[in-house]
């Protein structure tokens, strides 16, 4: 250090001797004496006056490294000079007496210090001396937290793949002793996971930050939690914006327990990137990273300026606010700062500006910042491959460095255990005939408690058996009441059907009032026979019996003995039925199913139509197939019933939450449609619903 500028540093921080309890007198004078700047010699006794109160003064009991160390750290938020010379003239104390261990300790915290003060280059420089010093004492904790230290060097100034090196070679070192360095292991993890996110390795990011959280919530770390969830938030940023919400909101929860202003900025900067990305709340994310501006520039902490406007300025863009985005980058940005960071957010910059520069129509300006954006991003895809080349390699290497010092460890338990052979042998003797004599007992408990299980088991199966019998006698006596109803009742209706169309005919005989009620007892029986069929057929379908049947048919045979059955409530609602069946061809396909379908068709049309309405069949080609399709005005279906037959995949023996009164009838058709192969398509018109039934033409090969 110069000497004009120690001698003005000891001046001002010498009278702070008086915080740290001095109590010589000589040292008050001589901390007032140093203002005077009377040479040299004075000026270093005073700043030994300053490291003698702060060494005497802290706890006896801790070791002298230990008291050097935090008095350098009390000094260094204050003046990094000072905390430095003490760290100097502990070192001097520790070569004196050779004392290895405290050298190494407070090399590795001078360069913490240098660190600290931003002073990088020197801090791996006195971190090499440090790791080379640790590798002849053979500390495996202190080598591995050394390599972590320098890794954070490397780092901080974008050196990304030397810091990848060291924290790898520290997780290396601390994995030997993880129970009592667990702590080290997780910071050093999240450091190794910010070298491969700032490398847009985000899949890997991700592992190492999960296994990081593993370690800090056994710990219950909340500051490292919040930290390592900010972390893998921005990371699910790529791919996994509900993840990356999810912990985001659950870091600034923490964050805000524990009154972290530096880590409540950070997260509502990324907050704002989860809001640009989405592309749901752009508007709130530039309200949020505006907010984190705020709050940095009234915060001394890390510079984070630039980086936060670039996001501002995404933000502006995708709200097509182009030009205030400009204004951002070229006029609040200063571009030379950039290298200065953990990673150099050049790329996002060149890229919105190309983006910009191209919304404007400015093409030739648009190019050369592309031209730029993509000449980092093809380095940037070597620097990965060489990462994830040497991720795999170091692996390789860490699972090498495990095995053999697991073979050490087991060698030296060998030859530990090696006096003690012989009482051993007779203790593992005599637990094996214990644990023979114990397993015979238990042998014995078991074989009883299996004998009483399978008597309990033999009387549940008899049980089972006994009510598996009742049920098939109840399915056997339903399968009786479907018959009954199917073909025992349908008769009896259609001859009462029969009678009365007899007696509708003869109605020159009747008077208006008997004729309506005649209408509507026959339309009443002809509901009852549709339903019977529908019960009929839906018990074949539901125990999938259904057989079959193709033949070639006339379309009209079937469509004319259901039209007629409608026809009186045709008359009885008013409704304009329109026959336009043109197609003359014969079909080919199961008739009986058809006719249970066109009726079913046809019976809802009328059913839902309103009076006064049309009712329209048509028949007609389309290549070599019949078109055939009913449309109706009744309003169409209701959504709940039109995604229960459309839309949801039909199951065997399985009951649709379909009432008989409430879609049964489509249901029916769905299911006899789906068995016999014949294609069906519904259509929302204007004034209702257009069902339409593709039939083949002659037999298919």
């Amino acid at each position: 250090m110069v000497w004009e500028e120690f001698n003005v540093v000891c001046a001002m921080k010498s009278c702070l001797c008086l915080q740290y309890r001095v109590k010589s007198l000589g040292t008050i004078l001589l901390a007032f004496w140093s203002f005077s700047l009377i040479g040299q010699d004075i000026l270093i006794f005073s700043l030994d006056s300053i490291f003698q109160s702060e060494i005497l003064n802290s706890n006896k009991d801790v070791t002298y490294s230990t008291r050097v160390r935090d008095a350098a750290r009390n000094w260094i938020y204050r003046d990094t000079s000072v905390a430095l010379y003490i760290n100097r003239r502990g070192l001097d104390s520790c070569l004196s007496t050779a004392d290895l261990a405290c050298i190494l300790k407070l090399r590795n915290e001078r360069g913490i210090l240098y660190s600290m003060s931003g002073d990088y280059k020197a801090s791996r420089k006195e971190l090499y001396q440090a790791l080379e010093l640790g590798n002849s004492y053979m500390d495996s904790s202190i080598i591995g937290y050394v390599h972590r230290n320098i890794g954070v060097a490397y780092r901080i100034e974008a050196q990304l793949d030397s810091g990848f090196y060291h924290f790898y070679a520290a997780l290396n070192y601390l994995d030997f002793r993880k129970s009592t360095d667990s702590l080290l292991i997780a910071i050093t993890l999240e450091d190794l996971a910010k070298c491969l996110y700032y490398s847009k390795l985000y899949k890997y990011s991700l592992k190492y930050v999960d296994e990081a959280l593993q370690i800090a919530e056994a710990l219950d770390r909340k500051p490292l939690i919040s930290s390592l969830l900010n972390l893998k938030g921005i990371n699910a940023l790529d791919g996994n914006l509900t993840l990356a919400k999810e912990v985001l909101d659950k870091s600034f929860r923490i964050n805000k327990e524990l009154k972290d202003t530096q880590s409540i900025i950070i997260n509502l900067h990324n907050n704002a990137l989860y809001y640009i990305e989405s592309g749901i709340e752009v508007e709130k994310g530039l309200d949020t990273v505006n907010l984190a501006l705020e709050l940095m520039s009234t915060f001394k902490g890390r510079d984070l300026k630039s980086q936060f406007l670039i996001t501002k300025a995404r933000a502006l863009f995708k709200l097509g606010k182009i030009d205030d985005a400009e204004k951002v980058l070229t006029q609040e940005i200063n571009t030379d700062e950039f290298t200065n960071y953990n990673f150099n957010p050049g790329d996002f910059y060149n890229k919105l500006m190309a983006d910009i520069k191209r919304a404007k129509g400015e093409y030739g300006e648009a190019f050369d910042y592309l031209e730029k954006y993509y000449s980092m991003e093809i380095s940037k895809s070597i620097f990965q491959n060489d990462m994830l080349f040497n991720i795999k390699e170091r692996d390789i290497e860490f699972s090498k460095r495990t095995k053999e010092n697991q073979l050490l460890r087991e060698s030296k338990l060998i030859i530990a255990e090696s006096l003690e052979e012989q009482k051993r042998y007779l203790r593992i003797l005599w637990t094996f005939a214990t644990a023979l004599v114990l397993g015979a007992f238990y042998l014995v408990h078991i074989n009883l408690k299996l004998s009483k299980s399978r008597k309990k088991i033999k009387v549940i199966n008899d049980d089972l058996l006994e009510k598996n019998n009742q049920l098939v006698g109840l399915i056997n006596t339903k399968d009786s009441l479907l018959s009954i109803i199917g073909h025992d009742l349908r008769s009896p209706a259609v001859n009462i059907l029969q009678m009365i169309q007899a007696i509708l005919d003869r109605k020159e005989n009747l008077t208006d009032d008997t004729q309506d009620n005649l209408t509507m007892s026959a339309n009443s029986v002809g509901l009852m026979i549709q339903i019977l069929d529908n019960l009929l057929a839906w018990a074949k379908t539901d125990k999938n019996t259904v057989i079959v049947d193709n033949r070639l048919f006339s379309l009209q045979e079937v469509v004319s003995p259901v039209v007629k059955l409608y026809e009186s409530m045709f008359k009885f609602k008013r409704l304009r039925f329109e026959n336009q069946m043109e197609w003359q061809d014969k079909c080919y396909s199961d008739k009986g199913i058809i006719e249970i379908v066109i009726r079913n068709l046809l019976n809802n049309a009328i059913k839902y139509s309103p009076p006064d309405s049309t009712l329209i069949m048509i028949s007609r080609a389309k290549g070599h197939l019949c078109e055939f399709f009913i449309e109706d005005e009744a309003g169409g279906l209701p959504a709940n019933i039109e995604n229960k037959i459309f839309h949801e995949k039909r199951e065997k023996n399985s009951h649709d939450n379909i009432g008989l009164s409430e879609g049964f009838g489509l249901k029916l058709c769905r299911d006899l449609l789906e068995i016999s192969g014949i294609q069906w398509h519904y259509q929302k018109t204007e004034k209702g619903s257009r069902f339409t039934l593709y039939f083949p033409l002659g037999k298919t090969p």
